[in-house]
Formats: C-alpha cells, sequence, structure tokens
C-alpha cells in the first residue's frame, strides 16, 4: 500500500491546494488533495517536515521516499534514513 504526504516551503499553501485538487487520478475519481495523509505547508526545513509527517503518521523514515530538486533536502532526509531521490528538473 502506499500512502502519499506533501511538504513544501510554498509561501502559497492555497493555491498548492487548489492545484492538488484539480489533478484526478482516473482509476479512483480522487483528487491528489483527496488522497494526502499529511501536508506540511510553509517555512521550516524538510527535516521539520517529515518530522511532522512521521508523527501524524506513525510511518517510520526508512520507509519513506521523497523526491525534491535541492540538493541540500536530499542531504538532509537521507541523512535521516528517507531514501531521497533528486529530480533535476523541478
Amino acid at each position: 500500500e502506499c500512502k502519499i504526504a506533501y511538504a513544501s516551503r510554498t509561501q502559497t499553501p492555497e493555491w498548492a491546494k487548489e492545484v492538488l485538487s484539480k489533478i484526478k487520478i482516473r482509476r479512483t475519481g480522487e483528487t491528489l488533495a483527496d488522497i494526502a495523509i499529511s501536508a506540511q505547508w510553509g517555512s521550516g526545513t524538510k527535516l521539520r517536515h517529515f518530522g511532522r509527517i512521521k508523527k501524524e503518521t506513525g510511518i517510520k523514515y526508512n520507509k519513506m521516499i521523497f523526491f525534491d530538486d535541492e540538493d541540500r533536502n536530499i542531504t538532509d532526509l537521507n541523512g535521516v534514513g528517507v531514501t531521497s531521490v533528486l529530480v533535476n528538473r523541478g
């Protein structure tokens, strides 16, 4: 089973939520906003965001996968055991 959470330093979380609510999953008709088990928006590091996700969901870091376009976030989260993938073109 795959669970999805979002973590972003966006200064416009309402816009981000709106975008996620417009992307539908064909098989279920749900949106990406509907299926999130956690969403961490706004200031703070990815370590902070993922710490909250871990606390809310009980999912261990070594069971998480993270995609990002910033090396610093990849390095930070790899350091705590999150499998992290650098996406060069954001």
